[in-house]
């Protein structure tokens, strides 16, 4: 049976990939740098569980209160760039495709084949 610590985790490592996924097939700026606040939080989360609470504090002074808050004004106070939708060709989504492909397969490999 888990523990505790194993659902908080699981629940904190589910909501960083899925807020991660939105931010990376999201089309509007602001929508994809307000779901980068839940990812972030996340990464916080598990810094605590770590026991890491120094850097769980510095993750959200630095990267929540600072660096999002700055893209956030500046996306938010910008003219018309709420309006445009991110869009990545075709041609570049198939090259990235595979070689994401090959890499997770290189890295499972390795966790299969390593001694732990």
């Amino acid at each position: 049976m888990p523990s505790l610590f194993d659902i908080c985790f699981y629940l904190f490592a589910a909501a960083i990939v899925a807020s991660a996924l939105f931010v990376c097939f999201s089309h509007n700026i602001v929508h994809a740098a307000f779901s980068l606040l839940f990812t972030f939080f996340g990464v916080a989360g598990v810094y605590v569980l770590l026991s890491a609470d120094f850097i769980a504090v510095a993750q959200i002074l630095i990267y929540v209160g600072g660096i999002l808050v700055l893209l956030v004004f500046g996306v938010m106070l910008t003219n018309r760039v709420t309006n445009i939708d991110i869009r990545a060709a075709i041609r570049s989504r198939i090259p990235s495709a595979i070689l994401c492909g090959a890499l997770l397969f290189i890295i499972v490999s390795l966790l299969i084949s390593a001694h732990w």
